[in-house]
């Protein structure tokens, strides 16, 4: 709004008020710099959304589904028992297997359901894969040498005779423990051995034993809540064959979310792994030497603000880059700022003449002051870098311009 007065609009704020104030840098920042620098991601807790998870294990589910659609067909839709006499006999050439109206036939036999029974067809699974879980039942010896030789190990046999044994290799949740077992072993337990010594990696492996066990019992909750579920819907759909689908993919897509969760909790309650403790440490002592050292400092904002433009040329959304210029250009200006005071530049004071209208040393320092011409904003400015001594040289600031300003010489 323009002052009817004098011409000068009276919400103006100077943008040289506070030149003399050092602005105070969040620590987050600098940290965010530091590991920008050192290749590490911005934040330890960037998983994914369950959403995300789901999503990215529809190749898996399509993989196992396959392998189970294969199983199924070769054995004209038998299982257990009756699965391993039919194996036989195809092998002896009294039977033959892929026969589809079979195959159909033995599901629809196992899965004998109308559409008004889809919640019994959703209990009965649940009963069937669950209903024994706290019970210790005989299993067939192993036949591969992998797993006679993990019988001999004491307690594996055991395990397996389990009710918790058998729902862990009915569900998947087994196949799934190896799976996160191996990775915890060669990304945490294994390299914090290695880098930081006995203690803290028998802390990780207690840590990464305690995940992986978790991950296998929200593996079993959700697969046990999703196969009740998918059953239901797949009976309603096509009693029969949709019910052993619906089952399927329900037990793995609840597996999978169960699984999430479970680590999700886990790792709130044991907190970051030994590496990621070790790092934060290491990015704090580091930040804390560059805030004592405002030359490198400054080095290190120029250094990650042309990282960071580089990345950004090429990938525009990248949040890792885009938190680090953000974090540099802060370091920047308030280097730029700080060296003011020291080249010689004497602190302006703002005051507000009775008018109520905003001033710079009685002159108003606002836009609009036509006597000759010539915004007093820009004058202002001029006098000030005319009187301060040039601040080092910085890669990412425009070189001056010759002065048009027409009261300096």
């Amino acid at each position: 709004m323009v002052s009817s007065i004098s011409g000068y609009s009276n919400s103006y704020t100077p943008i040289y008020s506070a030149v003399s104030t050092n602005a105070v840098l969040h620590k987050n920042d600098m940290e965010n710099m530091v590991r920008f620098l050192n290749g590490q991601p911005m934040s330890f807790d960037n998983q994914m959304t369950i959403a995300q998870e789901v999503k990215s294990t529809i190749p898996f589910m399509a993989l196992f589904g396959g392998v189970e659609a294969f199983s199924t067909f070769r054995n004209n839709g038998f299982v257990g028992a009756e699965k391993e006499a039919f194996k036989e006999a195809r092998k002896a050439k009294k039977v033959e297997g892929w026969n589809v109206s079979e195959t159909l036939k033995n599901v629809k036999s196992r899965y004998n359901y109308t559409r008004g029974e889809a919640v019994k067809s959703g209990l009965d699974r649940v009963r069937k894969d669950y209903g024994q879980i706290f019970k210790k039942t005989p299993v067939a010896e192993p036949t591969g040498k992998i797993g006679k030789f993990l019988d001999k190990i004491p307690g594996v046999k055991s395990f397996r005779s389990s009710g918790i044994g058998q729902a862990l290799k009915k569900s998947g949740a087994g196949m799934m423990m190896a799976i996160d077992g191996g990775i915890e072993l060669l990304t945490n337990v294994v390299p914090t051995f290695q880098q930081l010594g006995a203690g803290a990696g028998f802390k990780q492996l207690g840590k990464s034993t305690v995940k992986v066990a978790a991950g296998a019992g929200g593996w079993l909750a959700g697969d046990a809540v999703g196969k009740g579920i998918g059953s239901a819907i797949g009976t309603l759909i096509c009693p029969g064959l949709g019910t052993a689908i619906g089952g399927f993919i329900g037990g793995f897509l609840g597996g999978m979310i169960g699984c999430s969760v479970a680590g999700r909790v886990t790792k709130k309650i044991v907190g970051p792994s030994e590496l990621e403790k070790n790092q934060q440490q290491q990015t704090e002592q580091y930040a804390q030497m560059l805030e004592n050292d405002p030359q490198a400092k400054l080095q290190a904002a120029q250094l990650a603000y042309q990282q960071a433009e580089e990345i950004l040329a090429q990938d525009p959304t990248n949040k890792d880059a885009l938190t680090a210029k953000e974090a540099a250009l802060k370091i920047i200006n308030e280097s730029q700022q700080a060296t003011l005071p020291q080249a010689g530049v004497q602190q302006q004071t703002v005051t507000t003449p009775q008018q109520g209208l905003v001033s710079f040393q009685g002159i108003p320092a606002v836009p609009g002051f036509n006597g000759m011409g010539y915004d007093m904003n820009q004058y202002n400015a001029q006098v000030m870098s005319a009187q301060a001594t040039p601040a080092p040289s910085n890669p990412y600031q425009a070189p001056a311009q010759p002065s048009a300003n027409p009261f300096i010489k």
